[in-house]
C-alpha cells in the first residue's frame, strides 16, 4: 500500500492510496477512488525478468521475518521503565510524613493540625510525625543501576564485542570477533541489499555492468598511536614510502578526519604553487586499466619527494647544528631537517634513530649527508661526540 499526493483542482492537493502490483517484466498501479474501490490507472512492461525486491535480515527466523538484534536491550529498557515507575510511586506516597496521635479518645471530635494551629491533648496523649525508614528504596536504586549496567554492556558488546575488564590482546581479538558477528551479519546483509538494488537498476537501464557498494564492518576505531605516526613519517622522510601511501595510512588511522580526501590533497600540493612538475617522457598508450592506474601513480609525486630529489639551482651553504645530550627511550639521535624552496622555508621534518638499530652510524650519515646535499639546514641532538661521527669545526 502506497500513499501519494495528487493535484486536486487548480491549487489543491490530496492524498490518494494506491497499490503497485509487480510481476516479472510488468507492473500495474491501482488507485482507490471516491467509492473506496481500487481502479487500474496505469500498467506497462519493464526490462526486468524478476520482481525487483531485496531484503536485509538481522537474525533471520523465516521468510521476511527476523528478530531485532537489539531486542534484549529493548526489553531491559521496558524493565527499567517499570522499576522507575514503581520507585516514583513509592516516593510520591511516602515522601510526605504523616501526623500520628497516640492516646487521643476515639469518641472525641476530629482535630485539625497545621503550621498555624495548636492542639490540646489529654495528659497521657502525644502526637508525632512518622515516615518510613527508606531502607527499601536502596534496593530499588541498586536494581536501576544493575539494569543500566546491563543495557550498557549489551550495547557495547553488540558493537565492540569486548569486555571492559583487563584481558590479553588475543582474548580481546577473539571476544571482538564473536561480539561483532551479529553486527557484521547485518552490515553484510545491507551490502547485499544495496548491491541487488544496483543490479536491478542496471537491468532496468539495460546496462551490462552494475555498480557495487561497501558497508563498513569495522565497528571499533583503530586510531594510530603516536609511535606509529612517527614511524610512518620516518619512512616517508627516508623516501621509503610516497606521500600517497603516507596520507592513506594516516587517513585509515583516523588522524586526518572523515572529510579528508587523499587525492584532492595530493593534487592541491602539486598545483598549489609549491613546485613546478616536470613533464614525463612520452610513453606508449596503456592497454589495460591496471596500466592506466600505474601510470597515474607515477605522475602523483609529492612536493617533499621533489624537494629531496631536485637538483640545487645554485651552490648554497647550509648550516649543521650539533648538540651532544642525553636522550630518552633508547634514542641514539634526533635529526631535524629544514627544507627550502626558492630561498624560503617550505617544510620541516624530524627523524629519530634508535639506539639498537642495526647500523646507527651509517643511517645517521646517510640522513644528514643527503639533507645537506639537498640544500637543507640540519639540527642534530645525539648522545655521541661529533668527532666520533666524523663532524669537525671548520
Amino acid at each position: 500500500m502506497e500513499t501519494i499526493t495528487v493535484p486536486d483542482g487548480l491549487y489543491g492537493e490530496k492524498q490518494v492510496q494506491q497499490v503497485r502490483v509487480l510481476t516479472p517484466g510488468a507492473f500495474e498501479i491501482h488507485q482507490k477512488d471516491d467509492k473506496g474501490d481500487f481502479v487500474l490507472i496505469d500498467e506497462g512492461s519493464t526490462s526486468l525478468s524478476e520482481i525487483p525486491f531485496s531484503v536485509a535480515y538481522s537474525n533471520r527466523v523465516g521468510v521476511l521475518e527476523s528478530r531485532p538484534p537489539l531486542a534484549d536491550i529493548a526489553e531491559l529498557n521496558l524493565k527499567a521503565y517499570q522499576v522507575q515507575s514503581d520507585l516514583d510511586n513509592q516516593l510520591h506516597i511516602s515522601a510526605v510524613p504523616m501526623l500520628a496521635i497516640y492516646g487521643f479518645p476515639q469518641s472525641a471530635e476530629e482535630i485539625s493540625a497545621g503550621p498555624g494551629e495548636a492542639m490540646a491533648l489529654p495528659e497521657s496523649a502525644r502526637a508525632e510525625y512518622i515516615e518510613p525508614g527508606g531502607n527499601s528504596y536502596d534496593a530499588q536504586f541498586r536494581r536501576l543501576d544493575q539494569i543500566a549496567s546491563q543495557i550498557n554492556e549489551l550495547g557495547l558488546a553488540a558493537v565492540l564485542g569486548q569486555k571492559l575488564s583487563a584481558e590479553t590482546a588475543e582474548a580481546k581479538r577473539i571476544d571482538r570477533s564473536q561480539g561483532d558477528s551479529t553486527m557484521m551479519v547485518i552490515a553484510q546483509q545491507m551490502q547485499d541489499l544495496v548491491d541487488n538494488c544496483l543490479k536491478f537498476h542496471a537491468q532496468y537501464m539495460e546496462q551490462a555492468q552494475a555498480g557495487s557498494s561497501f558497508i563498513n564492518r569495522d565497528f571499533l576505531g583503530q586510531r594510530l598511536e603516536p609511535q606509529e605516526i612517527q614511524s610512518l613519517l620516518q619512512l616517508y622522510t627516508a623516501g621509503t614510502i610516497t606521500q600517497e601511501t603516507l596520507l592513506n595510512q594516516l587517513s585509515a588511522g583516523e588522524v586526518l578526519g572523515d572529510e579528508f580526501d587523499v587525492e584532492e590533497e595530493i593534487e592541491a600540493t602539486q598545483t598549489g604553487g609549491l613546485i613546478e612538475m616536470e613533464q614525463p617522457e612520452p610513453e606508449p598508450a596503456p592497454e589495460t586499466e591496471a596500466q592506466c592506474q600505474k601510470q597515474s601513480r607515477r605522475l602523483k609525486m609529492s612536493w617533499l619527494d621533489n624537494l629531496r630529489k631536485r637538483k640545487p639551482e645554485e651552490p648554497i651553504n647550509r648550516l649543521l647544528f650539533f648538540s651532544k645530550q642525553e636522550l630518552t627511550e633508547q634514542t641514539y639521535a634526533v635529526i631535524r631537517v629544514t627544507w627550502y624552496l626558492h630561498g624560503k622555508i617550505s617544510g620541516v621534518s624530524e627523524t629519530s634513530i634508535g639506539l639498537y638499530d642495526q647500523d646507527v652510524i651509517a643511517e645517521f650519515s646517510d640522513l644528514v649527508g643527503n639533507a645537506l646535499r639537498a640544500g637543507c639546514d640540519v639540527s642534530v641532538a645525539c648522545i655521541d661526540d661529533p668527532q666520533y661521527l666524523g663532524i669537525y669545526d671548520l
